[in-house]
């Protein structure tokens, strides 16, 4: 497909009718029946900058995002692709006074494509897991995806899989999340207790967050973006050339002066502790 002398990737999309929704049947199979071939992208006409995914009642995975989101056009191009790379088809549904269409044209133009850093992509990416865990990657010397140490019958978690319907290919990929995004930590809380938890102020104990070069990855051409997250790598994401530090409680407290974590109070000492690593380096 070429768009304004620029050819893109071929997507695959069905607009949604006037007040379609995740909870709707499908209105382009004869029987309102959803399937792995399908997912949506649903923009929602309220105020704020959040967006969430997940697998509705229907059985429909997808992804809302808050019209004034300041990157909606790039999640759209970057999960049409995506999902088009996996054989799915996007109903893309938004509020009436927007031109679907139109607005899926100019964020196919405007969102580029292969390892090229974007203005909008931030230098650091992170990812956090437990202590146990961190050891194990260590000595691999890689972040393995689920799909990998499930080969090798390592444990791995695959909370996101269960919990949000996440489709299957999500298991074949490292995730990673921007340096101010509690996300990570949510995710080392949450393995813990068995169940999902955002609560950003409950007692944990927290791993070992991993900075990483994302501006190094995109080059290398290992970065994929699928529009949920900042960035993804297929199976294994070797730490070296790509991780910058390692930080746990040790290096995020090392007077010992906490006595009861918080994910929000990890990840700003982990935070503080990763810009005095760079202001040293440089």
């Amino acid at each position: 497909m070429t768009i304004g002398g620029l050819r893109m990737t071929e997507v695959n999309y069905r607009l949604a009718p006037a007040g379609w929704t995740q909870e709707c049947a499908n209105p382009f199979c004869g029987d309102g029946s959803y399937g792995a071939a399908w997912s949506c992208f649903e923009i929602v006409d309220v105020e704020g900058d959040r967006f969430s995914h997940g697998t509705g009642l229907t059985g429909l995975f997808g992804l809302h995002v808050e019209r004034l989101v300041a990157d909606l056009e790039t999640r759209l191009a970057d999960f049409l692709r995506y999902e088009a790379s996996h054989g799915r088809t996007v109903i893309v549904a938004a509020p009436s006074d927007m031109d679907k269409s139109a607005l899926i044209e100019r964020a196919q133009r405007h969102t580029p494509e292969g390892p090229v850093v974007r203005r909008s992509d931030p230098r650091w990416a992170v990812h956090s897991t437990g202590s146990d865990a961190w050891r194990n990657i260590r000595r691999c010397g890689d972040l393995q995806s689920l799909a990998s140490l499930s080969a090798r019958s390592a444990y791995a978690g695959g909370l996101g899989l269960s919990t949000f319907g996440e489709p299957a290919d999500y298991a074949g990929y490292v995730a990673l999340g921007r340096i101010d995004g509690i996300g990570p930590e949510h995710v080392v809380a949450s393995h813990q207790k068995g169940q999902v938890l955002t609560e950003e102020d409950a007692e944990y104990e927290p791993g070992v967050r991993l900075y990483f070069d994302a501006h190094r990855i995109i080059q290398d051409g290992l970065a994929t973006r699928d529009g949920v997250h900042l960035l993804k790598v297929r199976d294994r994401l070797p730490l070296v050339p790509h991780m910058r530090a390692a930080i746990g409680v040790e290096e995020a407290d090392p007077d010992g002066s906490v006595s009861a974590w918080t994910p929000r109070l990890f990840l700003e000492c982990a935070n503080s502790c990763f810009q005095r690593i760079l202001r040293h380096r440089e």
